[in-house]
C-alpha cells in the first residue's frame, strides 16, 4: 500500500487563500496535482477542506476524515463519512479501496497522519504567492521523510519527500 499527501504552500508557508489553496496553485502546481490523483482508488480529506475545496466531482471515493457530518455527502454521490483516527481511516481505505491513497488535507490533519507514521510519500509544492493564511513550516513536514528530492518548473517548487524501504517496513 502506498499514501501519498498532496501539499500546495505559497512562498510564505501559507496552505490556504480565501479559504481553500486553489489561491495559492499555478498551472505547474495543478497540472502535477490533476495527474497524480488519477492514480488514486480513494482521497482522504478533513473536514475543512471538504467545505472550502471544490470536491462535487472527483476521480476516486472522497473520504471526508471529521467529527461532524459533512454537507459534501449531499453534493458528491462518492463522498463518504468517516470518524475515525488517521491510522484506522488508512488501514479501513485500503481495505475499502485499494492500495493507492491519496491525502488531499490541509496541515492540522495532514500533520496528525504524519505523526500517526502512515504516509509513504508527500509531494509538495511551493509556489511564489504570499499572503495566505493557515501557515506551516517545510522542514518540519521534511523530518518524517528520510529522502528530500526538489525539482522546478516554471516558478513552481516541488518536493518529492519519501521514506527508505526500512521506514516503511515499520509502520
Amino acid at each position: 500500500m502506498t499514501v501519498t499527501a498532496n501539499l500546495v504552500v505559497g512562498a510564505d508557508g501559507s496552505t490556504r487563500m480565501g479559504g481553500n489553496s486553489r489561491g495559492l496553485s499555478t498551472s505547474a502546481d495543478r497540472a502535477f496535482f490533476l495527474q497524480e490523483r488519477k492514480s488514486r482508488n480513494c482521497i482522504i480529506i478533513g473536514g475543512r477542506t471538504a467545505e472550502g475545496a471544490d470536491y462535487e466531482e472527483s476521480p476516486a471515493p472522497i473520504i471526508v476524515l471529521s467529527h461532524s457530518l459533512p454537507p459534501l455527502l449531499e453534493r458528491n454521490a462518492q463522498a463518504l463519512w468517516w470518524n475515525c483516527s488517521p491510522t484506522e481511516a488508512i488501514e479501513r481505505a485500503g481495505k475499502d479501496f485499494g492500495k493507492e491513497i491519496g491525502i488531499e488535507a490541509g496541515p492540522k490533519l495532514l500533520i496528525s497522519f504524519l505523526q500517526s507514521r502512515v504516509v509513504d510519500v508527500l509531494d509538495m509544492s511551493v509556489t511564489p504567492i504570499y499572503g495566505g493564511e493557515g501557515h506551516v513550516d517545510a522542514q518540519y513536514l521534511f523530518s518524517f521523510f528520510d529522502h528530500v528530492e526538489q525539482s522546478e518548473i516554471d516558478d513552481t517548487i516541488f518536493y518529492h519527500c519519501t521514506k527508505t524501504q526500512a521506514s516503511l517496513l515499520t509502520h
